[in-house]
């Protein structure tokens, strides 16, 4: 497919919906099992059914290193959210890191990414909503060395640590559940 039906593509199909209200609130965690509740509660989906993260050891490795829960759940309704139209939605792939302005100030895709979106147009039309929340907290370790010790001697979280404050610092309701892994990049 060329870059521009790419782009037209992306820009009629994707359906997203931020949820500011949910931002900067504060929510208490205290473990990967209450994860779903929490999901359905914020999204206001009582049949929201938790994907990311996939399981408690996926859920404390991320914790751990970075101190966030990038959250992603299925939301059991008919069809995407509401159509957005296409020049917000052009927005939204740039502002999430998808595009980027090339020299001319036509949008491109970023050629580091760009690799990606035909398969993201494919889950774009795929009749799949997501809801999505990012939640952060304090680091456990400040640098990489401590973590790599840290999972090396079993990667538990210490006695305490949970339950915990965590501030939601993006969350929407989508249907592409990438929409974001540039803008929020960890490894």
């Amino acid at each position: 497919m060329s870059t521009r039906r790419l782009l037209h593509a992306l820009a009629h199909e994707l359906h997203y919906r931020p949820l500011p209200q949910l931002v900067g609130r504060q929510v208490v965690i205290e473990g990967f099992a209450e994860l779903t509740a929490l999901a359905r509660e914020l999204l206001e989906e009582p049949g929201a059914a938790l994907t990311r993260p996939d399981d408690a050891a996926h859920f404390t490795a991320v914790l751990g290193k970075y101190g966030l829960i990038d959250l992603a759940a299925t939301l059991p309704r008919e069809g995407p959210p509401a159509p957005t139209p296409p020049r917000e939605n052009l927005r939204v792939w740039s502002e999430a890191g998808w595009l980027e302005r090339a020299e001319d100030d036509e949008l491109e895709l970023a050629l580091a990414v760009g690799q990606g979106l035909e398969e993201a147009l494919a889950e774009l039309r795929s009749g799949v909503t997501y809801g999505r929340l990012f939640l952060h907290t304090e680091r456990l370790f400040e640098g990489l060395r401590e973590w790599r010790a840290w999972t090396r001697s079993g990667a538990t979280l210490p006695a305490g640590y949970l339950p915990r404050a965590f501030t939601i610092a993006d969350a929407c309701v989508t249907n592409y559940a990438g929409i974001w892994q540039w803008k929020h990049f960890y490894w």
